[in-house]
């Protein structure tokens, strides 16, 4: 009589050779299960290159502190300099001095509800995504003065960002909970971002309504025309992002004052250098478009999403405060009731 296995043993041997040629048969059919699982060195390599890297304030501010000190004789303002290391640091020591002294703001219309000190962390993001100093848009002696056009357009975009959030982003049917801030179409450029790729031009190409892949390509690399109702309704997110960029170039003249340097421009339009100049009331203005926020990219590098803020210590408060988010917000505090 043979003697017995263990009580098991016959499982085992059949069971675990079975396991081991499921395994083989499985990587000898489709290896790349197995680097799916484990990425070498290689794909790895090739997954950072593909993903755009976003974009990062701290990275603009070392920009700023770095730069050579810019020019300001020309300026009519005879404002200091807002670029390089002096004027970073004259800044930051100055804007200290006015926090212990004002601890309360002080002419903020747009930020109700945050401290002093909270609306300066959120304006150190805000230099950051412009690429300038604080002398840009501030009189350093008196920061709750309003002695320079750029510090209303900086008000007026920050409304524009309240806008943008509240009545088209978090409106649309797939929001997946990503804001627009300063830094979405600025990127470290305070003005005369491109608005057209290389690629496009001027020119618009017509978006083919039965090709998903030509629809995203048009709204994050073309010209924005004005979809019909028809458009909207067919392709309601497409539709909701062409209507955002016409609602700006309709109504740009209420959210940024006109640059002077543009209006010698009139009566020479259209001009196709990749900015978007539009004319309101015999007024020029260079307008953002698709491509200005989106450069290629399905979802701007410089977007900001509700998951990255809800990781943030203060929740992003002092990154972009709730009240230019989207959902109900206490107009006293600023705070939101509920948010989206």
């Amino acid at each position: 009589m043979p003697p017995r296995l263990p009580k098991g043993a016959g499982v085992v041997a059949i069971g675990l050779p079975l396991l081991l040629f499921l395994l083989l048969a499985a990587l000898a059919i489709s290896p790349a299960i197995f680097w799916t699982l484990f990425p070498h060195e290689d794909s790895a390599a090739t997954a950072s290159a593909t993903q755009p890297a976003r974009y990062s304030s701290s990275e603009g501010i070392r920009l700023i502190a770095q730069s050579e000190p810019n020019d300001t004789s020309n300026d009519p303002y005879r404002r200091e300099p807002w670029l390089g290391e002096d004027a970073w640091i004259a800044a930051i020591q100055a804007g200290q001095e006015y926090i212990a002294q004002h601890p309360e703001p002080q002419n903020v219309q747009v930020l109700k509800g945050m401290t002093t000190g909270e609306v300066w962390s959120y304006m150190i993001h805000m230099s950051g995504a412009l690429g300038v100093s604080c002398q840009y848009c501030h009189d350093i002696s008196n920061y709750a003065a309003d002695p320079y056009p750029q510090k209303i357009s900086g008000r007026l975009m920050i409304r524009l960002v309240q806008d943008l959030n509240t009545q088209y982003l978090s409106q649309i049917p797939t929001w997946a909970g990503n804001y627009v801030q300063c830094a979405t179409c600025h990127q470290g450029q305070p003005n005369g971002m491109l608005a057209f790729s290389a690629r496009n031009s001027y020119t618009p190409a017509s978006p083919n309504a039965n090709n998903a892949n030509a629809l995203q390509t048009f709204v994050i690399d073309t010209y924005a025309i004005a979809p019909s109702a028809e458009f909207v309704t067919a392709h309601p997110t497409t539709g909701k992002m062409l209507s955002m960029t016409n609602f700006m170039r309709e109504n740009w003249d209420k959210y940024v004052l006109p640059n002077p340097d543009y209006q010698e421009l009139l009566g020479q339009l259209p001009i196709n250098n990749r900015q978007d100049f539009i004319v309101i009331d015999e007024t020029v203005y260079s307008a953002p478009n698709c491509y200005t926020c989106h450069m290629g990219n399905r979802i701007p590098t410089g977007a900001i999403s509700r998951y990255d803020l809800r990781r943030m210590e203060d929740g992003g408060w002092t990154l972009l405060p709730d009240m230019l988010r989207s959902g109900e917000v206490d107009p006293e505090t600023g705070r939101a009731v509920s948010q989206k």
